[in-house]
């Protein structure tokens, strides 16, 4: 079964402080708009993109990163909740530089109270600014209304950004809507390490005029088929069972549950190629079971992300769920994350209704996973009973802390189907 390999991070906050201005606006003379919605989690996925406008330039790169320039590509569009900026550039590995856009709400080619600008780091995270004018300055926000994710897949770097397009900025309101226009810069900043790097600014004129999309009857009917091409699963997968959450896969424990094998892209400093991987999933009455069993010795710490979709569309709705297991040496912690629809983003659930373990050994790394059923909560709305349908992928990254992580994906395309089982008669 083929996999997809990604190299680098997610983060959705930071706390570091960062103050940075840009030159006046100069207009550019043709508007640009797109209608879509993006996944922010650093992947270009086939098609996720196609709806937005393109923008292209050359962006500087430093004498270790072999000096000129580079092709370089800002993709904007919205859907009726947030507004989606991507930049792409190729490059061989994560550097330590940062994308900084900035975000004029009227377009009048003034920074002014409420203007906003974003700026995510790649080995850091996102932070948000606002403008005041008494002072004349860009003011920390400690209240995102956005998201940002990087990846590097070895060959190219992309940054996804999303705002929302009604939020409370530093006080002030913000609502945008279909027919009006903002104007756009950005800054691309490339960094090696132990260098200052450079900074490219894009436009060339200063800034792009970007009318808020609205979707039309084809891009409704496109999404509709997108949804249902998503729904087709690799397989339904349905079994009764019950397993203890000690990251250790005792015998006979999953010989009940539903099974699936995938290849694992593994690090060159781990011995490079792909391992063998086994996927269990079960439930029993109240939980639902997963585990991830790795034919590889993980170091230096790694992680399984796994995702349950309620509508099986794959692409975030409220309550949807994500499940992330981080190996930390001493049998892992695990963050629950829910869909939070109006900023195009997870949020952190603080009262995660499951448990995580992971076990290393000198043949492999065995991940076990549970979660409530039935859930009922602020954030957290899940009820599931037997015959129910849910979608699930895995995401699972191997490496290191310091040089990134290989990113596995199964399956690569679609979910896997998950229907709840009746206990055995």
């Amino acid at each position: 079964m083929s996999s997809t390999a990604r190299k680098g991070r997610t983060v959705f906050l930071a706390v570091a402080i960062v103050c940075s201005a840009v030159g006046s606006l100069v207009a550019q003379s043709e508007p640009v708009s797109g209608y879509g919605t993006a996944t922010i989690d650093g992947m270009k996925a086939p098609g996720e993109w196609d709806g937005a406008a393109k923008y292209e330039f050359e962006a500087i790169l430093p004498a270790e990163f072999g000096g000129g320039t580079t092709p370089t590509a800002l993709y904007v569009m919205n859907d009726s909740a947030n507004l989606y900026v991507g930049v792409e550039f190729q490059i061989g590995s994560l550097d330590e530089g940062y994308v900084d856009l900035y975000l004029d709400k009227d377009d009048d080619g003034q920074w002014e109270t409420g203007d906003i600008n974003l700026m995510f780091y790649a080995r850091g995270g996102l932070n948000s600014y606002y403008r005041v004018e008494e002072p004349e300055s860009w003011t920390y926000d400690r209240e995102i209304d956005g998201s940002g994710s990087v990846e590097n897949n070895g060959t190219y770097t992309f940054y996804e950004l999303s705002h929302a397009l009604e939020a409370t900025v530093g006080g002030w309101p913000i609502a945008l809507a279909p027919g009006d226009q903002i104007g756009l810069a950005m800054m691309v900043h490339v960094k090696p390490e132990g260098s200052d790097g450079t900074w490219t600014y894009a436009p060339d004129s200063g800034r792009l005029h970007v009318i808020i999309a609205a979707e039309s009857e084809g891009q409704a009917e496109m999404s509709e088929q997108a949804a249902r091409a998503q729904e087709t699963p690799t397989e339904q997968v349905s079994s009764f069972g019950t397993a203890v959450i000690d990251g250790v896969k005792e015998s006979g424990e999953w010989d009940g549950a539903s099974m699936q094998t995938f290849d694992v892209f593994w690090p060159a400093e781990f011995g490079g190629g792909t391992v063998p991987a086994t996927f269990h999933v079960m439930n029993d009455e109240a939980k639902l079971y997963i585990a991830v069993d790795v034919g590889g010795e993980m170091a230096d710490g790694g992680y399984l992300g796994l995702f349950l979709y309620g509508d099986m569309a794959g692409g975030g709705s409220a309550g949807d769920v994500n499940l992330t297991l981080y190996d930390n040496g001493s049998g892992g912690f695990l963050n629950g994350y829910i869909w939070n629809t109006d900023a195009g983003a997870w949020n952190l659930d603080s009262s995660t209704s499951g448990t995580g373990v992971v076990i290393r050994t000198a043949t492999g790394t065995f991940f076990e996973i549970s979660y409530m059923m039935d859930i009922v909560g602020e954030e957290a709305n899940l009820s599931l009973s037997a015959g129910d349908i849910i979608g699930c992928r895995l995401s699972l990254h191997i490496g290191t802390k310091t040089s990134g992580f290989l990113y596995t994906l199964h399956p690569v395309e679609g979910l896997v189907t998950l229907q709840v089982a009746s206990p055995p008669n």
